[in-house]
């Protein structure tokens, strides 16, 4: 990677979607999507309880990308005037060739593809904005709609990979 970009470049759009940096306003939907059951449940993480605990991971976000260790962005979905879930690059390797993305949705717009344009675009993003030759994706392997996802977009099911913070887990990659 070059350089780390500004915030101001990270606005990306596809078809249905504006994809835009997280700001401290994002609370409701953070909260949102780390309390949900429905999105949680292929991960490993406990369920937040309260809003405080969103502020804080939000915060964190915005310390993690002035650290230049994550890319965050929320997904707006224009055409309801709601954010509707998250996508993020981060985990870089040493040398800034490798990603890993990460990814959440609100359940009630599951089905539809917008994650897979939001993915497209990050992918896009990654390779001719930030140079990587590489993404990696970590998902629940009775994650089958992911899975899906992560195949149509290119991704290929890693065998010899693990997750040793989650042996569910199954790894997926990209070369850029």
């Amino acid at each position: 990677m070059t350089h780390w970009p500004a915030l101001a470049s990270l606005r990306l759009e596809t078809q249905r979607l504006q994809l835009r940096p997280i700001t401290i306003d994002d609370i409701p939907l953070i909260y949102f999507l780390r309390s949900d059951k429905l999105v949680n449940q292929y991960l490993k993480r406990d369920l937040m309880i309260d809003r405080g605990m969103a502020k804080i991971l939000v915060k964190d976000f915005l310390r993690l990308y002035q650290e230049q260790k994550l890319l965050y962005w929320v997904l707006d979905h224009p055409a309801d005037q709601q954010s509707i879930g998250t996508i993020c690059l981060w985990n870089f390797t040493a040398d800034r060739l490798q990603a890993e993305v990460g990814y959440e949705m609100d359940p009630a717009y599951h089905g539809q593809g917008l994650m897979g344009e939001a993915l497209y675009c990050v992918l896009d993003y990654g390779k001719e904005g930030l140079d990587l030759n590489k993404i990696v994706a970590y998902t629940q392997g009775n994650n089958a709609s992911s899975i899906r996802m992560l195949e149509r977009s290119g991704f290929c099911f890693e065998p010899d990979i693990h997750d040793q913070n989650n042996q569910l887990n199954k790894v997926f990659s990209i070369d850029l």
